[in-house]
């Protein structure tokens, strides 16, 4: 759901803000860099688990389950009528 998406991505946001000060003296100026890198792949795996959380439905990233179902039909109905020959 958004709301744990929102509380997630705060908790997230807070524990970069307060890393960064740690991190500031041992990795000095890199810390910026290591920080909005880290972050965005945190922010990324966030984004893409929210998308896919429904894989069965109709969007752009969803299985396609009516073409696996039609193409096993056809390949079950292949199967019966080669039997019956």
């Amino acid at each position: 759901p958004a709301s744990y998406d929102a509380i997630t991505m705060t908790s997230f946001i807070t524990f970069f803000l307060l890393a960064s000060a740690v991190w500031s003296t041992a990795i000095g100026w890199m810390t910026p860099i290591v920080v909005f890198l880290a972050s965005m792949i945190i922010m990324f795996l966030i984004v893409m688990g929210t998308k896919l959380v429904d894989p069965f439905g109709s969007d752009k990233v969803d299985i396609p389950l009516e073409c696996f179902c039609a193409t096993i039909e056809a390949q079950v109905h292949a199967i019966d009528q080669r039997g019956k020959s």
